[in-house]
């Protein structure tokens, strides 16, 4: 996980101000056999992000030349976190304001 975080850290940059990461502006969110997500946090323009790494399975061959090896041709992409807006909380609002506690009716519809 170390080795990814540092590879990260050199690649992805904030989306807002293009500002690179330093470690203590990344967390990791959550790890599973399969994926791990990260956290982001510019503290130059406040504005956060999230990536998710596909984790694979690490085979013999690899452990064997894991020695030799250095990261190359990491490609990463990202997507921008949707922000709420005053519109949707007022539309969440208005939702709850009529909203009998129907959830059965809510997802059958």
């Amino acid at each position: 996980m170390k080795e990814i975080i540092t590879v990260l850290k050199q690649q992805v940059n904030c989306m807002k101000c293009n500002k690179s990461f330093v470690y203590r502006e990344i967390e990791i969110e959550d790890v599973e056999s399969s994926n791990m997500t990260l956290s982001f946090h510019c503290h130059k323009c406040k504005h956060s992000s999230q990536l998710e790494v596909d984790l694979k399975p690490v085979n013999e061959i690899y452990e064997q030349n894991k020695k030799n090896r250095k990261t190359q041709n990491l490609k990463v992409t990202a997507k921008k976190i949707q922000q709420i807006t005053t519109n949707d909380i007022l539309d969440m609002r208005n939702f709850l304001k009529d909203f009998k506690g129907d959830f059965k009716n809510i997802f059958n519809n």
